[in-house]
C-alpha cells in the first residue's frame, strides 16, 4: 500500500483526469420501496450496466436513503474524479457532475451527512475535499484552513454534525493525527494527540457510537491489535440550577361580618 501510494504521488504530477459528464441540476432522489416489496430473501439481482461508471477500485460509496453514490477510485489507467448515483428502485445510473469536482483520487473516504456526501483525502496524500449535493448535482470545496495533513488509507466517521478524520498514510510516515470538520461552519479543529492517543497506523477501522469514535487495528509495518476511544461530544449545557418554591405567606384571618 505504501509503495503504491508513493507511485501514484509521482504519477499525479505528470497526469490528470478530467471527464465531462452530463448534469441534472433538478434531480430529486425518490423514496426507495420497502425490501419486502422488491426482493426475495437470500437472492441476488444484477445491477444495470447501462450508463454504468468506469470500472474502478479503492473508490467510495455512500447510501443517501434512496440512492448509492459511487465516486473516485483507481481506474484501469489512472485514478478518476468521476462517479454516479445508482437508484435501486429504477435500476438506473446517473453520472455525478464533474464541474468543480475534487481532484482525481483513490484510497480516500466519504461520509453521508443526511443531505451531502463529503469526500476527503486519498490520492497522492491529498488534504483536500469537497461536499456533493445530489439534489443540486453540485460540488463545494471544504475549507483548507487548519486542515489535517494530507493522507490516504485513513478513516472518517460522521457524528451528526462533524466528520472526524483520523490516521492513515502521510507523505513520509503513518499518522496518529486527525481533524474534526464542522460542515455547517466549514471549519476544522485538530483532534488531540495526548491522553492515550493510539499509535500511528493505516488501513484501520473506525465506528461512531453516538458519543465516541472507536479506532481499532490497522497496520504500521506489522498488523496491530490495539485501538482507542475518542470522545467527540459537543459541549454539554449544564442543567439549570433548581429553584426553590417560595414559602406561602401567612394571610390574616378577616374580621367577621356584622
Amino acid at each position: 500500500m505504501r509503495t503504491f501510494l508513493l507511485a501514484i504521488a509521482f504519477a499525479s504530477a505528470i497526469a490528470s483526469v478530467c471527464v465531462t459528464q452530463p448534469e441534472n441540476a433538478n434531480h430529486t432522489p425518490p423514496a426507495i420501496s420497502s425490501p419486502s416489496a422488491g426482493c426475495i430473501n437470500d437472492t441476488w439481482t444484477s445491477t444495470s450496466v447501462t450508463n454504468v461508471p468506469e470500472a474502478r477500485g479503492e473508490h467510495t460509496a455512500v447510501w443517501t436513503g434512496s440512492e448509492m453514490i459511487v465516486w473516485g477510485g483507481a481506474g484501469s489507467n489512472f485514478q478518476v474524479n468521476t462517479g454516479a448515483r445508482y437508484n435501486p428502485t429504477t435500476d438506473s445510473w446517473t453520472a455525478t457532475s464533474t464541474t468543480n469536482a475534487p481532484d482525481a483520487r483513490y484510497s480516500h473516504t466519504a461520509v453521508w451527512t443526511g443531505s451531502e456526501m463529503i469526500v476527503w483525502g486519498g490520492g497522492a496524500f491529498l488534504n483536500t475535499g469537497s461536499r456533493y449535493n445530489p439534489i443540486m448535482n453540485t460540488w463545494t470545496a471544504t475549507s483548507s484552513t487548519n486542515v489535517p495533513e494530507g493522507r490516504g488509507a485513513h478513516t472518517t466517521v460522521w457524528t451528526g454534525s462533524e466528520m472526524i478524520v483520523w490516521g492513515g498514510v502521510g507523505s513520509s510516515t503513518d499518522l496518529n493525527t486527525g481533524g474534526r470538520y464542522n460542515a455547517s461552519m466549514d471549519s476544522w479543529t485538530a483532534t488531540s494527540t495526548t491522553n492515550n492517543v493510539p499509535s500511528a497506523r493505516a488501513s484501520h477501522t473506525t465506528i461512531w457510537t453516538g458519543s465516541e469514535m472507536i479506532v481499532w487495528g490497522g497496520s504500521y509495518f506489522t498488523p496491530l491489535d490495539t485501538g482507542g476511544r475518542y470522545c467527540a461530544q459537543s459541549s454539554v449545557t449544564p442543567p439549570p440550577t433548581p429553584r426553590l418554591a417560595p414559602s406561602p405567606r401567612p394571610r390574616p384571618t378577616p374580621a367577621p361580618r356584622a
